[in-house]
């Protein structure tokens, strides 16, 4: 679509241009209209292949900074999340309904 666009903005300057520059060089109308046409041809051609070439260097910019800097998917972080909340729990004493928490055997004895 970048590359149709482009095309038709530079072929409808190209149109414009070139019909007030016949007007001002003071040509006949048939000339004029050819010259414009035939401009307007061209910078059509020529700005769809410009087109074409940003659209392409465009995707191939994103594929590679895609492929830099991944997107952790949302698995992997839930992974992470119930991982850090395991190791969490382990590293915790639980404690009794008082909040007190109970004696190891050794502390027992």
């Amino acid at each position: 679509m970048h590359a149709r666009m482009t095309a038709s903005l530079l072929a409808l300057a190209a149109f414009a241009i070139a019909i007030v520059m016949g007007i001002v060089a003071d040509n006949s109308e048939i000339t004029t209209i050819r010259r414009a046409l035939l401009a307007m041809f061209c910078c059509y051609l020529l700005g769809y292949a410009i087109g074409w070439i940003g659209r392409r260097a465009a995707a191939e910019h994103v594929q590679r900074y895609k492929q830099s800097h991944p997107i952790p998917s949302e698995d992997a972080e839930l992974d992470l999340q119930v991982q850090a909340a395991s190791e969490n729990a382990a590293d915790t004493t639980p404690q009794d309904a008082s909040g007190l928490r109970p004696r190891s055997q050794s502390q027992a004895a």
